[in-house]
């Protein structure tokens, strides 16, 4: 008995049912892939900055805020004022870090709210740690 399963990553379809071997293939594939985008996001010392002051935020999450659903983030206003750019230069690097999944986007009323993506960040860097010993 063979066992098929479609292969699908983040919303997007790869195609018809495949063996669980094509599959966890392609996955590697496309994690790699995503480290590539991640490197590039890294490489802009203006998103380093946003993703550190995004951890700070997560950092001093408070139990209040917990009890009240308030995500651990800030909307682009708040980086804004916080980085001392324009919002379209702002909103262009935070569409550059959503897009490599550094950071999660939440609509909360009027404004979007951007928070890190800790497990995505965690999993680069295991990564780089399994690549780099594997280089050993």
């Amino acid at each position: 008995m063979e066992l098929c399963v479609k292969a699908k990553y983040q919303g997007e379809d790869y195609g018809e049912p495949c063996s669980v071997v094509a599959v966890v293939t392609l996955l590697i594939m496309i994690f790699a892939m995503n480290s590539v985008k991640i490197s590039q996001a890294l490489s802009s010392p203006i998103r380093y900055r946003i993703l550190l002051i995004l951890a700070q935020k997560a950092n001093s999450y408070k139990t209040e805020d917990t009890l009240n659903k308030t995500p651990p983030g800030l909307c682009v206003f708040e980086l804004m004022d916080e980085l001392g750019l324009k919002q379209s230069k702002v909103s262009y690097h935070i569409k550059e870090l959503n897009q490599a999944g550094l950071i999660t986007e939440k609509t909360q009323g009027k404004c979007n709210v951007y928070c890190i993506n800790s497990s995505i960040i965690k999993d680069y860097i295991g990564l780089l740690i399994q690549d780099i010993n594997a280089n050993k």
